[in-house]
């Protein structure tokens, strides 16, 4: 099953995009932090249109119309798919401003939401004088702002630009998102030192993070730095409960430097420590890690069986489909490969083969 077979070696292309396509799949409990994270942002409330509703009623009952209250359900609507109408609430309070051009909320706030709301409406060009001016005006007071005039920067490609926003909306007010951010813009660039020390400041303002550690691992691997990134997974590996994802992750370093037994030694480590968390309780986050492994070692049977079975419990479950595309393209490049006649040695100058 180890040895240097061509599936196994179409398998360890994939062992590389562990890290990055199946991230939510193998750090499990991720999820949860992920799902507190996210638990502020309006888009994930389930209950938008009925504050949108109640804000709507308060707008209505008021016999003199309030800027700040436009402003707040432009918000509600911006984040329930309705920029246009968003945008009219926009124009609302800034015509009940009026000569206003002293307060915050005339200076930045209005300016904000609407920059916002013209970037939902793919009208960026609009957007970015108006991010300016706030940021120039209320500095680092209004993060958003940083965030989305970084984002405009990147995606024009104006990545330098972008990163100085991205740096500054972090240091402002360290989030998770922002780490990340920053940190794959910088490797994005080729910036690896750069991204390596990104994360290790997100690290020491925010805490212990798997995904900031694992994101700071994959740039270790780029970087050529296997010892750095081998200690932090054996970190990792002392906390771990289920230790299949960073023995995947030290199989990784290993097929980076070259090291094939040292490689196959953890993909075996990690088949056994895959099997012992099953035979607790078949979870099909669990399955489909051990199908990751399988697929690291080039067992697409085994792989997909255990794909198939995580999909019988739990049809919808995305890192499932995901998998099964995986071995799929694993298996297409592998006839590919057997299909491919051997190349035949270059004619040196002069028109001899050479014996």
């Amino acid at each position: 099953m180890f040895g240097s077979t061509k599936s196994e070696r179409h398998g360890s292309r994939y062992l590389s995009r562990v890290s990055r396509e199946l991230r939510g799949a193998i750090l499990f409990g991720s999820y949860v932090s992920l799902a507190v994270f996210w638990s502020f942002q309006l888009w994930a409330h389930d209950g938008l249109h009925i504050d949108i509703e109640k804000l709507t009623a308060q707008i209505d009952a008021l016999a003199t119309p309030r800027a700040d209250l436009f402003l707040v359900r432009s918000r509600l609507l911006r984040a329930h798919g309705k920029p246009t109408e968003a945008l009219a609430d926009c124009d609302r309070a800034l015509s009940l401003l009026g000569d206003d051009t002293t307060s915050l909320l005339a200076k930045a706030e209005q300016p904000l939401e609407r920059a916002l709301v013209l970037i939902a409406l793919e009208r960026a060009a609009e957007a970015e004088p108006l991010l300016d001016e706030v940021i120039e005006i209320a500095g680092d007071r209004y993060v958003d702002s940083l965030d989305a005039r970084a984002q405009l920067r990147h995606d024009d490609g104006r990545t330098a630009l972008a990163l100085a926003d991205a740096t500054r909306a972090f240091r402002a007010s360290p989030t998770l998102d922002r780490a990340l951010r920053r940190g794959t813009w910088l490797t994005e660039r080729g910036m690896l030192s750069d991204a390596a020390a990104s994360y290790r400041e997100a690290i020491e303002r925010l805490g212990a993070s798997r995904l900031i550690r694992d994101a700071w691992i994959t740039v270790e691997i780029e970087r050529g730095e296997y010892e750095s990134a081998l200690s932090m997974i054996d970190a990792e590996l002392e906390r771990a409960v289920v230790r299949t994802v960073w023995l995947l992750r030290r199989a990784q370093v290993y097929e980076a430097a070259g090291n094939e037994k040292r490689k196959n030694e953890e993909l075996r480590a990690a088949l056994i420590e895959a099997d012992r968390v099953l035979a607790r309780r078949r979870l099909p986050v669990h399955l489909v890690l051990r199908g990751e492994v399988h697929l690291a070692i080039g067992d697409f049977e085994s792989a997909t069986r255990d794909a198939e079975e995580a999909r019988a419990i739990v049809p919808e479950f995305l890192k499932i489909h995901e998998l099964l595309t995986s071995i799929e393209e694993a298996r297409a490049k592998l006839k590919e490969s057997k299909s491919t006649p051997p190349r035949k040695p270059a004619t040196p100058v002069g028109g001899k083969e050479q014996a």
